[in-house]
Protein backbone atom coordinates (compact mmCIF):
# COMPACT_ATOMS: atom_id res chain seq x y z
CA UNK A 1 0.00 0.00 0.00
CA UNK A 2 1.47 3.35 -0.99
CA UNK A 3 1.46 6.37 1.31
CA UNK A 4 -0.42 9.37 -0.10
CA UNK A 5 -0.34 13.06 0.74
CA UNK A 6 -3.37 15.04 1.90
CA UNK A 7 -3.50 16.71 -1.54
CA UNK A 8 -3.53 13.34 -3.31
CA UNK A 9 -6.36 12.07 -1.10
CA UNK A 10 -8.34 15.29 -1.68
CA UNK A 11 -7.84 14.97 -5.45
CA UNK A 12 -9.01 11.34 -5.31
CA UNK A 13 -12.11 12.41 -3.36
CA UNK A 14 -13.00 15.18 -5.80
CA UNK A 15 -12.60 12.92 -8.84
CA UNK A 16 -14.54 10.00 -7.35
CA UNK A 17 -17.31 12.23 -6.00
CA UNK A 18 -17.88 13.75 -9.46
CA UNK A 19 -17.87 10.37 -11.22
CA UNK A 20 -20.19 8.85 -8.61
CA UNK A 21 -22.60 11.77 -9.01
CA UNK A 22 -22.88 10.89 -12.68
CA UNK A 23 -23.91 7.36 -11.74
CA UNK A 24 -26.41 8.59 -9.16
CA UNK A 25 -28.06 10.91 -11.69
CA UNK A 26 -28.20 8.34 -14.48
CA UNK A 27 -31.16 6.21 -15.47
CA UNK A 28 -30.90 2.41 -15.34
CA UNK A 29 -30.29 2.22 -19.10
CA UNK A 30 -27.61 4.89 -18.87
CA UNK A 31 -25.92 3.15 -15.93
CA UNK A 32 -25.59 -0.07 -17.96
CA UNK A 33 -23.15 1.86 -20.14
CA UNK A 34 -21.46 3.83 -17.35
CA UNK A 35 -19.98 1.47 -14.75
CA UNK A 36 -17.07 0.29 -16.89
CA UNK A 37 -16.00 3.67 -18.38
CA UNK A 38 -16.40 5.52 -15.07
CA UNK A 39 -14.29 3.04 -13.14
CA UNK A 40 -11.75 3.01 -15.96
CA UNK A 41 -11.66 6.81 -15.79
CA UNK A 42 -11.19 6.73 -12.01
CA UNK A 43 -8.22 4.38 -12.21
CA UNK A 44 -6.73 6.28 -15.16
CA UNK A 45 -7.09 9.69 -13.47
CA UNK A 46 -6.20 8.68 -9.91
CA UNK A 47 -2.98 6.83 -10.72
CA UNK A 48 -2.15 6.40 -7.03
CA UNK A 49 -5.50 4.78 -6.22
CA UNK A 50 -4.84 2.16 -3.50
CA UNK A 51 -6.55 -0.59 -5.49
CA UNK A 52 -4.03 -0.17 -8.30
CA UNK A 53 -1.18 -0.83 -5.90
CA UNK A 54 -2.66 -3.60 -3.77
CA UNK A 55 -2.46 -7.33 -4.22
CA UNK A 56 -5.69 -8.96 -3.03
CA UNK A 57 -3.73 -11.69 -1.25
CA UNK A 58 -1.45 -9.29 0.63
CA UNK A 59 -4.01 -8.83 3.40
CA UNK A 60 -3.69 -12.49 4.24
CA UNK A 61 -5.34 -12.03 7.64
CA UNK A 62 -8.73 -11.08 6.23
CA UNK A 63 -8.49 -13.10 3.04
CA UNK A 64 -7.41 -16.31 4.74
CA UNK A 65 -10.27 -15.87 7.21
CA UNK A 66 -12.65 -15.55 4.28
CA UNK A 67 -11.11 -18.60 2.61
CA UNK A 68 -11.66 -20.57 5.82
CA UNK A 69 -15.26 -19.30 5.87
CA UNK A 70 -15.84 -20.52 2.32
CA UNK A 71 -14.10 -23.85 2.69
CA UNK A 72 -17.09 -25.66 4.15
CA UNK A 73 -19.03 -25.08 0.93
CA UNK A 74 -16.20 -25.71 -1.56
CA UNK A 75 -15.30 -29.08 -3.08
CA UNK A 76 -13.44 -30.51 -6.08
CA UNK A 77 -16.49 -30.47 -8.33
CA UNK A 78 -17.79 -27.05 -7.28
CA UNK A 79 -18.35 -24.08 -9.56
CA UNK A 80 -17.37 -20.83 -7.82
CA UNK A 81 -18.40 -17.30 -8.78
CA UNK A 82 -16.61 -14.19 -7.52
CA UNK A 83 -18.07 -10.72 -8.10
CA UNK A 84 -15.64 -7.81 -8.05
CA UNK A 85 -12.49 -9.98 -7.95
CA UNK A 86 -9.98 -7.13 -8.41
CA UNK A 87 -6.69 -8.65 -9.50
CA UNK A 88 -8.19 -12.16 -9.22
CA UNK A 89 -5.64 -13.13 -6.56
CA UNK A 90 -8.27 -14.55 -4.23
CA UNK A 91 -10.20 -16.19 -7.08
CA UNK A 92 -6.97 -17.84 -8.23
CA UNK A 93 -6.44 -19.24 -4.73
CA UNK A 94 -9.96 -20.69 -4.74
CA UNK A 95 -9.37 -22.14 -8.23
CA UNK A 96 -7.02 -24.72 -6.72
CA UNK A 97 -9.92 -26.04 -4.61
CA UNK A 98 -12.76 -26.25 -7.16
CA UNK A 99 -13.56 -27.39 -10.70
CA UNK A 100 -14.29 -23.99 -12.26
CA UNK A 101 -14.11 -20.32 -11.30
CA UNK A 102 -16.03 -17.46 -12.92
CA UNK A 103 -14.72 -13.99 -12.01
CA UNK A 104 -16.98 -11.06 -12.96
CA UNK A 105 -16.06 -7.36 -12.77
CA UNK A 106 -16.91 -4.05 -14.46
CA UNK A 107 -13.28 -3.32 -15.34
CA UNK A 108 -10.10 -5.11 -16.36
CA UNK A 109 -7.89 -2.27 -15.06
CA UNK A 110 -7.08 -4.07 -11.79
CA UNK A 111 -5.71 -7.16 -13.54
CA UNK A 112 -2.40 -5.56 -14.46
CA UNK A 113 -0.70 -5.51 -17.85
CA UNK A 114 -0.17 -9.23 -18.39
CA UNK A 115 -2.55 -11.15 -16.16
CA UNK A 116 -2.13 -14.90 -15.85
CA UNK A 117 -4.92 -17.11 -14.54
CA UNK A 118 -5.27 -20.76 -13.60
CA UNK A 119 -6.63 -22.82 -16.49
CA UNK A 120 -9.98 -23.23 -14.73
CA UNK A 121 -10.59 -19.48 -14.16
CA UNK A 122 -12.77 -17.48 -16.57
CA UNK A 123 -12.84 -13.67 -16.37
CA UNK A 124 -15.89 -11.73 -17.59
CA UNK A 125 -16.55 -7.99 -17.91
CA UNK A 126 -20.06 -7.02 -16.74
CA UNK A 127 -22.29 -3.98 -17.21
CA UNK A 128 -22.63 -3.80 -13.41
CA UNK A 129 -25.54 -6.22 -12.96
CA UNK A 130 -25.41 -8.93 -15.61
CA UNK A 131 -23.64 -12.26 -15.00
CA UNK A 132 -22.85 -14.05 -18.29
CA UNK A 133 -23.31 -17.57 -16.92
CA UNK A 134 -26.07 -20.07 -17.52
CA UNK A 135 -28.84 -20.75 -15.00
CA UNK A 136 -28.23 -23.00 -11.99
CA UNK A 137 -24.51 -23.53 -12.61
CA UNK A 138 -22.91 -22.08 -9.46
CA UNK A 139 -22.45 -23.79 -6.08
CA UNK A 140 -20.87 -20.87 -4.22
CA UNK A 141 -20.85 -17.13 -4.99
CA UNK A 142 -18.73 -14.59 -3.13
CA UNK A 143 -18.20 -10.84 -3.10
CA UNK A 144 -16.13 -8.67 -0.80
CA UNK A 145 -16.81 -4.91 -0.70
CA UNK A 146 -18.88 -4.93 -3.88
CA UNK A 147 -22.58 -4.51 -3.16
CA UNK A 148 -22.12 -0.98 -1.80
CA UNK A 149 -20.60 0.08 -5.14
CA UNK A 150 -23.87 -0.53 -6.99
CA UNK A 151 -26.82 1.79 -7.32
CA UNK A 152 -29.58 0.50 -5.04
CA UNK A 153 -31.74 -0.57 -8.00
CA UNK A 154 -28.78 -2.26 -9.69
CA UNK A 155 -27.86 -4.13 -6.50
CA UNK A 156 -31.24 -5.83 -6.61
CA UNK A 157 -30.85 -6.64 -10.31
CA UNK A 158 -27.43 -8.16 -9.66
CA UNK A 159 -28.83 -10.20 -6.77
CA UNK A 160 -31.50 -11.53 -9.10
CA UNK A 161 -28.68 -12.63 -11.39
CA UNK A 162 -26.80 -14.28 -8.52
CA UNK A 163 -29.97 -16.10 -7.53
CA UNK A 164 -30.49 -17.19 -11.14
CA UNK A 165 -27.02 -18.70 -11.59
CA UNK A 166 -26.94 -20.46 -8.19
CA UNK A 167 -27.98 -24.08 -7.92
CA UNK A 168 -30.86 -24.88 -5.53
CA UNK A 169 -29.29 -24.79 -2.08
CA UNK A 170 -26.38 -22.73 -3.42
CA UNK A 171 -24.94 -20.02 -1.20
CA UNK A 172 -23.90 -16.40 -1.68
CA UNK A 173 -21.20 -15.19 0.73
CA UNK A 174 -21.56 -11.41 0.74
CA UNK A 175 -19.30 -8.98 2.62
CA UNK A 176 -20.29 -5.31 2.70
CA UNK A 177 -19.62 -2.56 5.27
CA UNK A 178 -22.21 -1.40 7.78
CA UNK A 179 -23.73 2.01 7.17
CA UNK A 180 -23.68 2.64 10.91
CA UNK A 181 -19.87 2.85 10.96
CA UNK A 182 -19.61 4.56 7.56
CA UNK A 183 -18.94 6.13 5.26
CA UNK A 184 -16.33 3.63 4.13
CA UNK A 185 -15.33 5.07 0.75
CA UNK A 186 -12.92 7.96 0.11
CA UNK A 187 -15.51 10.42 1.47
CA UNK A 188 -14.82 9.14 5.01
CA UNK A 189 -12.09 11.80 5.20
CA UNK A 190 -14.44 14.64 4.25
CA UNK A 191 -18.09 13.78 4.95
CA UNK A 192 -20.46 11.96 7.27
CA UNK A 193 -22.23 10.39 4.28
CA UNK A 194 -20.89 8.24 1.43
CA UNK A 195 -20.37 10.52 -1.59
CA UNK A 196 -17.95 8.45 -3.65
CA UNK A 197 -18.43 5.10 -5.33
CA UNK A 198 -20.19 3.63 -2.31
CA UNK A 199 -23.59 4.39 -3.79
CA UNK A 200 -25.40 2.74 -0.88
CA UNK A 201 -24.13 1.34 2.41
CA UNK A 202 -26.39 -1.13 4.20
CA UNK A 203 -27.74 -2.24 7.54
CA UNK A 204 -28.63 -5.88 8.16
CA UNK A 205 -32.34 -5.08 7.84
CA UNK A 206 -31.71 -3.44 4.44
CA UNK A 207 -29.67 -6.25 3.01
CA UNK A 208 -31.90 -8.98 4.42
CA UNK A 209 -34.99 -7.40 2.85
CA UNK A 210 -33.31 -7.26 -0.57
CA UNK A 211 -32.02 -10.83 -0.40
CA UNK A 212 -35.34 -12.27 0.71
CA UNK A 213 -37.21 -10.12 -1.80
CA UNK A 214 -35.18 -11.76 -4.56
CA UNK A 215 -36.03 -15.23 -3.23
CA UNK A 216 -33.19 -16.29 -0.90
CA UNK A 217 -34.71 -18.39 1.87
CA UNK A 218 -32.29 -17.46 4.65
CA UNK A 219 -29.72 -14.80 5.55
CA UNK A 220 -27.20 -15.68 8.28
CA UNK A 221 -24.79 -13.01 9.59
CA UNK A 222 -21.27 -13.87 10.74
CA UNK A 223 -18.40 -12.13 12.47
CA UNK A 224 -14.68 -12.91 12.46
CA UNK A 225 -12.56 -13.27 15.58
CA UNK A 226 -8.87 -14.18 15.40
CA UNK A 227 -9.34 -15.35 11.83
CA UNK A 228 -12.28 -17.63 12.55
CA UNK A 229 -15.90 -17.13 11.42
CA UNK A 230 -18.67 -17.28 14.00
CA UNK A 231 -22.42 -17.07 13.54
CA UNK A 232 -24.03 -13.93 14.96
CA UNK A 233 -27.65 -14.35 16.10
CA UNK A 234 -29.77 -12.36 13.67
CA UNK A 235 -31.92 -10.93 16.46
CA UNK A 236 -28.84 -9.68 18.33
CA UNK A 237 -27.46 -7.78 15.36
CA UNK A 238 -30.90 -6.44 14.44
CA UNK A 239 -31.42 -5.21 18.01
CA UNK A 240 -28.03 -3.48 18.07
CA UNK A 241 -28.80 -1.74 14.78
CA UNK A 242 -32.18 -0.62 16.12
CA UNK A 243 -30.49 1.01 19.12
CA UNK A 244 -27.93 2.77 16.91
CA UNK A 245 -30.69 4.01 14.60
CA UNK A 246 -32.59 5.49 17.54
CA UNK A 247 -29.77 7.57 19.03
CA UNK A 248 -28.08 10.68 17.60
CA UNK A 249 -25.52 10.00 14.88
CA UNK A 250 -22.89 11.81 16.93
CA UNK A 251 -23.17 9.01 19.49
CA UNK A 252 -23.99 6.12 17.15
CA UNK A 253 -20.93 6.40 14.91
CA UNK A 254 -18.27 6.30 17.66
CA UNK A 255 -20.00 3.25 19.14
CA UNK A 256 -20.27 1.53 15.76
CA UNK A 257 -16.59 2.22 15.01
CA UNK A 258 -15.34 0.85 18.34
CA UNK A 259 -14.39 -2.74 18.94
CA UNK A 260 -16.01 -5.16 19.49
CA UNK A 261 -19.04 -3.54 17.86
CA UNK A 262 -17.32 -2.93 14.55
CA UNK A 263 -16.64 -6.66 14.27
CA UNK A 264 -20.26 -7.54 15.02
CA UNK A 265 -21.79 -4.85 12.82
CA UNK A 266 -19.69 -5.55 9.72
CA UNK A 267 -22.00 -7.34 7.32
CA UNK A 268 -20.66 -10.81 6.52
CA UNK A 269 -23.69 -12.83 5.48
CA UNK A 270 -24.44 -16.16 3.86
CA UNK A 271 -27.64 -16.13 1.82
CA UNK A 272 -28.97 -19.56 0.85
CA UNK A 273 -31.11 -20.17 -2.23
Amino acid sequence: MIKRSADQIKFHYEVEKELAARLRRATREERKQLYTPLYDELFRTVSDHPMLHANSMHDDGERMAHLKWLTGSLHNNAVYLELGPGDCGFASRVAAMVALVHAVDVTEKLLGDSPTFPDNLRFHVSDGTGIPIEDGLVDVAYSNQLMEHLHEDDARLQLEEVYRVLKPGGQYYCVTPSRFSGPHDISKYFSTEAEGFHLKEYALSDISAVFKGVGFRSVQPYMFFKGHPFKVPYVLLAALESILAAIPQSLAKPIARARPWTRILGLNVIATK
